[in-house]
């Protein structure tokens, strides 16, 4: 194994050194002068015409031409593919909209502490009163799920502190065949007044 390196290396030597000797006295030259020399290596590709077919021997009929293909009739006694008709379908109906409670029924109510504690605290500090407008769905069991409408003046938290103090309201909700239901409507207006 040894030996086939030591042989491969020789070989590989002695071809480089035969390189260099011949860059050296030029033996190259031949071979490079055939690269400068524009004329020297041409490559011309020319097509050659081909020639018109012969035309047939006028003693020969011309060729007749291909026969007709005919496509074979329906089968008639194979029963049709019925055609699928396309049914107008209905969109689901919407939601009912919920009802307005017009004369609530109030189960529970913040109290003064409640409305002193979430009183906002910058509001507070600047002694500015304000007011808030929620809408709410009454649930099932009597709470509210209520979102602000308005905030007068803006940007003093009356409308945060309105939807934290709704929590502690509970309505009697809607009832259905003797079942209380969700989905009655509520729109209320909470006034925050500094106590004094």
């Amino acid at each position: 194994m040894v030996g086939l390196r030591l042989i491969s290396l020789s070989l590989a030597a002695v071809i480089c050194l035969t390189l260099v000797w011949m860059a050296v006295t030029q033996k190259f030259s031949a071979i490079a002068d055939l690269f400068e020399d524009a004329d020297a290596v041409k490559v011309e590709i020319e097509e050659e015409e081909k020639p018109p077919p012969p035309p047939p021997p006028p003693d020969r009929p011309p060729p007749p031409p291909p026969p007709e293909q005919r496509v074979p009739p329906p089968d008639l006694s194979a029963p049709p593919t019925p055609t699928p008709i396309p049914v107008a379908v209905d969109p689901p109906p919407s939601p009912p909209t919920p009802s307005v409670i017009t004369n609530p029924v109030w189960l529970e109510q913040p109290d003064a502490r409640d409305f002193a504690r979430y009183y906002p605290e910058r509001a507070q500090e600047r002694e500015v009163e304000g007011r808030a407008t929620i809408e709410c769905i009454v649930n099932a069991n009597g709470s509210l799920a209520c979102t602000v409408t308005s905030e007068d003046p803006p940007g003093y938290g009356f409308g945060d502190a309105t939807l934290r103090v709704s929590r502690h309201f509970r309505i009697a909700p809607a009832t259905r065949d003797g079942q209380a239901t969700s989905g009655g409507r509520i729109r209320r207006t909470i006034r925050w007044v500094l106590p004094g």
